[in-house]
């Protein structure tokens, strides 16, 4: 939603500063979002992305699973 509000705000004669203020995010990101729309990429808009930071221990998981499971069994 963040983005098409980015959006409708340049759309409106917003300048990047004023829309930074806005909607309270990187200039950067309000400048990637609007070159993205500019060069045609609707999808880049539209797409949900998260910021999920991942642990060194995520390669791991299945056997730490395994192992505290074996090891609750065993109590």
């Amino acid at each position: 939603m963040r983005r098409f509000e980015i959006l409708w705000l340049y759309a409106n004669n917003k300048f990047v500063p004023e829309i930074v203020n806005l909607v309270r995010q990187d200039p950067r990101t309000v400048r990637k979002v609007i070159k993205n729309y500019q060069a045609g990429d609707i999808e880049f808009v539209a797409k949900m992305e998260y910021n999920r930071p991942t642990s060194e221990l995520d390669k791991h998981k299945t056997s730490l699973i395994e192992e505290f499971t074996f090891a609750k069994k065993k109590q």
